[in-house]
């Protein structure tokens, strides 16, 4: 059965996350002591720290008593993961949706969405970091509610820096001492741009600008 688990996986990307921590551990030269003597070994790479995947938009899934997400993120989690991608936006209830009612929440934004039992027992799981794709949204048409092609207003500018705030405070404060990472970071920055520009238009670039500044 664990076997076939493992096919569950066969929509989930593998993704590599790179740690200043994790590679000066691997690829850090041991000192050299006396005249002569050889130098000290370097430390065995923990791969699982280095290495992760990403968990969303797959086909089906095995046990009808647990959420799509939290079945996708035991099996990483059983196969000793360390590092998981999910996505923390409007397509949450379409990346996400086997054996999940996630009607019996009132999720108005991200914040809301990690306080779902959902992400919460993903959350309590044994990864050491977790990768969220996050963007302002409503969850009931998975519409992403900041429009950043026209130009930002300074009242949307606030809204954007506001609600990455709180997200970020609602992580740290939630697993303070936990020993977890959070990565909160924009869908393909190119393919976003390219999406909606055909020819320079100079707001658009300065609206795309704008988000990205205002989410730091």
């Amino acid at each position: 059965m664990k076997t076939m688990k493992t096919l569950f996986l066969g929509a989930l990307a593998m993704a590599m996350v790179l740690s200043a921590v994790a590679t000066a551990g691997v690829f850090g030269a041991g000192k050299k002591g006396a005249k002569g003597a050889a130098a000290a070994p370097v430390p065995e790479a923990d791969y699982s720290r280095v290495l992760g995947v990403t968990h969303a938009a797959g086909y089906y899934g095995f046990d009808p008593s647990v959420s799509f997400l939290e079945e996708g993120a035991q099996v990483l989690d059983e196969m000793g993961v360390k590092v998981v991608k999910l996505w923390l936006t409007g397509s949450a209830t379409t990346n996400y949706p086997y054996n999940a009612d996630w009607s019996k929440f009132t999720v108005l934004n991200a914040v809301d969405l990690l306080k779902t039992d959902y992400y919460r027992n993903v959350l309590a799981m044994d990864f050491q970091t977790y990768i969220f794709e996050f963007h302002e949204f409503d969850l009931a048409s998975g519409a992403q509610t900041v429009s950043w092609e026209n130009g930002m207003s300074a009242a949307e500018k606030q809204a954007v820096e506001d609600l990455s705030y709180d997200v970020a405070k609602y992580l740290m404060t939630t697993y303070v001492g936990s020993g977890k990472n959070f990565v909160l970071q924009n869908w393909e920055g190119d393919n976003m741009v390219a999406t909606n520009l055909s020819a320079y238009d100079e707001a658009k670039w300065n609206g795309f600008r704008d988000w990205i500044i205002a989410r730091q």
